[in-house]
C-alpha cells in the first residue's frame, strides 16, 4: 500500500490484507511512515504507538518463542532489539487494546503471542495465539492451493510448528491434541500439486519423530503415510526423495515396533536404481550408489543381489582404479553429473543449499561403507595383515605405525576414505557451494541470518570468569569475520577468474572449531580437562581436540559419517590433520585453497546445525 497517513487507514488495510504479507518484517515496515509523520508533528503518543507496532512485528519466532532481531555484546552489557525489557506498561496495554480490536489471525497471533511472553503472561493469551496460528494454517493452505508454485507450504510448516511449540510450552493438552490431529491431516491430505508438498511432509514427520509429547499411538497413524509419500516420489523417479522418506519410515517403524515394510530392502532398491542410471555416464557416482546399495542389501542378507551388484561394480571400477600408489585418475566421466547438478542449483533456494550442506548424507563419504570395503580388501588380500605400515609426514618424520590387525584395518579405512573424499565428494561439495554462491543462492548475509535465528552459535552464551563476574559471548561474533572473507574471496574468484588464497579464513575457522566442540562438551556435561601428576604437583590441562571428538556424548550427538569426517580433516595423522598443522605452522601456501576451505565450512555447519540450549553457566575448566 502507499504510505498510510493515519493509524485508522493502516489498521483497516491490515485487517483486510495482513495475510498478503508472508514475513512479519514487511508489516513492521508499514509503520515507518507513521513514525516519521508523528515524529515531525511532535506527537509523542502516536509516535510511541507506531514504534511499538514496528517492534512487535520484528521479533523472530524460534521453537515457539519470540526472539530479538539481533543481539550484541557491548561494554554496557547485552544489547537487544527489539527488547521487551524496554517496554513500559503503556506499551503492553496498547497491545491488549489491539488484540481486542482485531479479528485478523496474523495480527491476533502476534499480539497474543507477545502478551503470553510478557509480564501479563496468562494461559488465555497462549490459547488465542494458538487458535490464530491454526487459523493461519488454513489461510496459507488455501493460498498454496491457488498458487502451488509459490511455496506457501513453507509458511504452513512454520505456522503449525509455532502452534505446536506454543501449546507444548504452555502445557495446553487440549490444543496439543488438536494440533497433532491437524498435523496428521496435513500429512494425509496436503495437495501434492504444491511445490512444498514433499518438504512439508518431511518436516512434519521429523517433528513427530523428535517430540516426546507425541505418543506411539499417534505415530502408528502416520507410519503408512510415510510409505505412501515414498511411493508417490518413487513413481516420479525422485530417487533421493524416495530414500529420504524411506529412512523416515524406518525410524517410525523402529519407534512403534512395526515390521510391515522391509525398509532396508526398499532403500537398497532405490540406491540400485541410482547406480544403474549413472552407470554409463557417471561411473564414479554409480560406484558411490553401489556401495550404499550393497550395504543395505547386506542388512537383509540378500547374497544373490549383492553378487549381481558386485559384477556391475567390477565393470564400473575399470574407469577408477584404487591403488596403494599415487596416480592420476580421469574425472571427465564425472563432469556431466556435476554439470547437471550446476543447472539444478540455479533453481534452488537458500533453504535447499543450507539443507544439503547441513543434513545430506550424500555429500560425505559413508564410514560404514568404507569400512566394509576395507575389510573386504583385507579379506581378499590376507598378506596385507602381516605387513606393518608406517606413516611418514611431509617433513620425512615417521608420524605413526600400524602393526596390529585393528591398526592396519584403520589405516586401510583412512586410505580408502581419503580416495573417496578426494575423487568424488570434494568435487560434489565444491560444485554445490561455488554454484550456489555464483547464482546468489548462498550468501554471507543469508548465512549469518540463518545462524542467528536457528543455531546455538548465534545465541548469546554465559560464561563465568570469576566468582563474582559473568560475561556474555557469541561464537558468531568471532566466526563471522572468517565467513565474510570466504564469501568475498569466492566472489572475487568468480568475477575475475583468479585463484585467491584462503589463509585467513582457514586459520581462523580451524582453531575456532576446537572451541565450538569444547563448548558443546561442556554443555553436555563432559569434562574437558584432565589431571596430570608432575614433580611440581598436580597440573590441570585442557583435553586436545582428538580426545574431545572421542568422548561418548560427542559420538552420540554426531553421526558416524560426520564424526569420521571431522577426524579425518582435523586430527587424523593419515588424514589432513589440519588442527595440528595450523597449530605448528606446517601448512604450505598451496594448501590454503578453496577445496579444503569448503570442507571446513561443512564441518562448521554440521557443528552449528543444532539449536539446543546450553546451560545457564558454562564454567571455565581451570579451578
Amino acid at each position: 500500500m502507499s504510505d498510510p497517513d493515519t493509524f485508522d487507514t493502516l489498521y483497516e488495510h491490515l485487517e483486510n490484507h495482513a495475510s498478503n504479507y508472508r514475513y512479519s518484517h514487511q508489516i513492521s515496515d508499514l509503520f515507518k511512515p507513521l513514525i516519521e509523520k508523528y515524529g515531525e508533528e511532535k506527537d509523542s503518543i502516536n509516535e510511541k504507538k507506531a514504534h511499538i507496532e514496528r517492534e512487535a512485528f520484528l521479533f523472530h519466532i524460534i521453537d515457539g518463542e519470540l526472539n530479538p532481531t539481533f543481539t550484541r555484546n557491548t561494554s554496557e552489557g547485552e544489547l537487544k532489539f527489539p527488547d521487551f525489557a524496554k517496554w513500559d506498561e503503556e506499551s503492553f496495554q496498547y497491545i491488549m487494546e489491539r488484540l481486542e480490536a482485531t479479528k485478523n489471525p496474523v495480527l491476533s497471533a502476534r499480539y497474543a503471542h507477545i502478551l503470553w511472553e510478557s509480564p501479563h503472561k496468562h494461559g488465555k493469551y497462549a490459547e488465542i495465539a494458538i487458535d490464530s496460528y491454526l487459523e493461519l494454517v488454513e489461510v496459507w493452505t488455501e493460498k498454496d492451493k491457488a498458487n502451488p508454485d509459490d511455496h506457501y507450504g513453507l509458511s504452513v510448516i512454520d505456522t503449525i510448528k509455532t502452534a505446536y511449540y506454543l501449546a507444548r510450552n504452555s502445557n495446553n493438552q487440549k490444543r496439543l491434541k488438536k494440533i497433532i490431529s491437524k498435523i496428521k491431516e496435513l500429512l494425509k491430505d496436503y495437495p501434492y500439486v504444491s511445490k512444498s508438498a514433499f518438504v512439508l511432509r518431511r518436516f512434519l514427520l521429523d517433528l513427530m519423530l523428535e517430540e516426546k509429547n507425541i505418543s506411539v499411538e499417534d505415530l502408528k497413524d502416520v507410519n503408512d503415510i510415510a510409505f505412501e509419500v515414498y511411493k508417490k516420489v518413487r513413481d516420479q523417479n525422485q530417487n533421493h526423495q524416495a530414500i529420504m522418506m524411506l529412512e523416515i519410515g524406518q525410524k517410525l517403524s523402529n519407534k512403534i515396533g512395526d515390521t510391515k515394510h522391509d525398509w532396508n530392502r526398499l532403500i537398497a532398491e532405490e540406491y540400485e536404481k541410482l547406480m544403474k542410471s549413472n552407470a554409463k555416464g557417471n561411473p564414479l557416482a554409480a560406484i558411490s550408489f553401489y556401495e550404499k546399495a550393497r550395504l543395505y542389501y547386506g542388512r537383509v542378507n540378500a547374497d544373490k543381489k549383492i553378487g549381481e551388484l558386485d559384477k556391475i561394480y567390477d565393470e564400473l571400477r575399470k574407469n577408477v582404479k584404487y591403488t596403494e600408489f599415487k596416480t592420476k585418475i580421469d574425472l571427465s566421466t564425472f563432469s556431466d553429473f556435476l554439470k547437471d547438478l550446476s543447472e539444478k542449483i540455479k533453481n534452488w533456494e537458500f533453504s535447499d543449499v543450507i539443507g544439503t550442506l547441513v543434513t545430506s548424507d550424500d555429500i560425505l563419504p559413508s564410514y560404514n561403507m568404507v569400512k566394509e570395503y576395507s575389510e573386504k580388501i583385507l579379506k581378499e588380500n590376507p598378506l596385507r595383515k602381516y605387513i606393518s605400515t608406517s606413516l611418514v609426514d611431509e617433513r620425512g618424520h615417521t608420524a605413526d605405525r600400524f602393526t596390529s590387525d585393528e591398526e592396519i584395518l584403520n589405516h586401510q579405512i583412512l586410505q580408502n576414505y581419503g580416495r573417496q573424499l578426494q575423487m568424488i565428494k570434494r568435487h560434489l561439495i565444491n560444485t554445490i557451494i561455488v554454484e550456489a554462491i555464483r547464482n546468489g543462492k548462498f550468501t554471507y548475509d543469508e548465512l549469518v541470518k540463518f545462524l542467528k535465528n536457528n543455531s546455538w552459535v548465534g545465541k548469546s552464551l554465559p560464561r563465568r570468569i570469576s566468582a563474582s563476574e559473568e560475561i556474555k559471548y557469541s561464537w558468531l561474533d568471532v566466526i563471522s569475520p572468517s565467513l565474510k572473507v570466504f564469501f568475498e574471496k569466492v566472489n572475487i574468484m568468480l568475477s575475475t577468474e583468479s585463484t585467491p588464497d584462503f589463509v585467513l579464513p582457514m586459520d581462523s575457522l580451524i582453531l575456532k572449531i576446537e572451541g565450538l566442540i569444547r563448548d558443546i562438551c561442556r554443555s553436555l556435561g563432559v569434562t574437558t580437562y584432565f589431571h596430570r601428576e608432575t614433580p611440581r604437583g598436580t597440573m590441570i590441562r585442557e583435553k586436545d581436540l582428538h580426545a574431545l571428538l572421542n568422548e561418548d556424548k560427542i559420538k552420540e550427538l554426531f553421526s558416524a559419517d560426520e564424526l569420521f569426517f571431522f577426524k579425518y580433516i582435523l586430527v587424523e595423522q593419515a588424514g589432513f590433520n589440519l588442527r595440528h598443522k595450523v597449530a605448528h605452522s606446517l601448512i604450505i601456501f598451496q594448501e590454503y585453497n578453496l577445496s579444503i576451505m569448503n570442507l571446513l565450512l561443512i564441518i562448521f555447519l554440521r557443528i552449528a546445525k543444532y539449536n539446543f540450549k546450553l546451560k545457564d553457566r558454562i564454567e571455565e575448566s581451570d579451578p
